[in-house]
């Protein structure tokens, strides 16, 4: 077969582990809790948040004690522990961790909830992924779709007006599932 220059890797992952303690979620991770630094406060609901040191993963909970060392602090089991992995964090935290084994073991386990996951399918060449073809498709109606709906975006550089790039989403970006293709090769473009 011939190599296609295809690359697909995870670009975003966040989940929420239910009844579980944060030494749990440490284990699932392969992180040490020590590796994490308290932030002022929590966000999407959690009362707390931490940090990773080495990267950009965020974990929020809300404590069930008074406990201010992170390493002793209760978590209520009822609103879970959620985790966000950015897409810079994914690329930190594969440095030493297996994102495809994290996930396996995510979905094994009976109350994780997956909210998001973001996969980049990098071609190339624009061997299989052509933004162009799948451009003209777009326009033509040449495609099947459960979604209502797809935009496009170019963007350009204000000071000088210099081609950036170009996307386009198919379904609504507010909603839980979307496609997004962009062209980043900033070679061509339509005018």
């Amino acid at each position: 077969m011939k190599d296609t220059n295809l690359v697909v890797t995870i670009d975003w992952l966040e989940f929420t582990v239910l009844n579980a303690q944060m030494a749990n979620v440490m284990e699932l991770l392969g992180l040490d809790i020590a590796e994490f630094s308290q932030l002022s406060k929590g966000r999407y609901g959690y009362q707390s948040q931490i940090k990773w040191k080495n990267g950009n993963i965020f974990i929020m909970f809300t404590p069930t004690n008074d406990e201010e060392d992170i390493k002793n602090v209760k978590v209520n089991l009822k609103s879970g522990v959620h985790v966000i992995i950015s897409g810079q964090g994914c690329r930190q935290y594969s440095v030493k961790n297996d994102l495809i084994a994290l996930m396996r073991e995510l979905h094994a386990r009976d109350r994780v909830n997956f909210t998001r996951i973001d996969l980049a399918i990098d071609d190339f060449e624009s061997e299989i992924i052509n933004y162009d073809r799948i451009h003209k498709a777009a326009i033509a109606g040449e495609f099947t779709s459960r979604w209502s709906k797809w935009d496009e975006v170019n963007s350009r550089q204000t000071s000088t007006n210099e081609y950036l790039g170009r996307t386009m989403y198919f379904g609504s970006q507010a909603s839980d599932l979307f496609c997004r293709i962009y062209d980043k090769t900033c070679g061509t473009q339509e005018e």
